[in-house]
């Protein structure tokens, strides 16, 4: 009994040193986005449980990788697909560097917070740079 007790304890110890990849509730960039408002250079991102099906969004992982959910193909009449396209992320305080996968290849973007609400559900980005990269 001594034993299973033991290697119970064991196994709580190592899963509660585990550090969960994806984090749904921490600060900035971490966690699922979508757009909510469209602004003359850029847009504004709310925070979700998860990414809805049908529209843009982002998931940020504190790992540096995201994915990026946008239209499927070069049309945009509806009805529109969606698919998810890997990248990956970094920072240097307000300003975000992305490099995601597209339809026709890689969006690399450059992006600047401007700000946030009080509970940081709700983030004003302004593109400061964006370039296609086409495969």
């Amino acid at each position: 009994m001594k034993k299973i007790l033991l290697a119970f304890l064991f196994l709580v110890f190592f899963a509660s040193c585990v550090e969960d990849e994806f984090l749904g509730d921490g600060e900035f960039p971490i966690g699922n986005w979508t757009i909510s408002e469209r602004h003359e250079n850029g847009f504004s991102l709310i925070r979700n449980e998860s990414l809805p099906e049908n529209t843009y969004g982002y998931s940020f992982h504190k790992n540096g990788k995201m994915t990026s959910r946008t239209i499927a193909g070069f049309c945009g009449t509806p009805p529109v697909i969606y698919a998810d396209y890997s990248g990956n992320w970094s920072n240097r305080g307000s300003i975000f560097n992305l490099n995601m996968g597209f339809w026709g290849g890689r969006n690399v973007q450059e992006w600047k917070v401007v700000s946030t609400n009080d509970t940081g559900n709700i983030v004003r980005i302004e593109i400061v740079n964006s370039e296609s990269v086409f495969d």
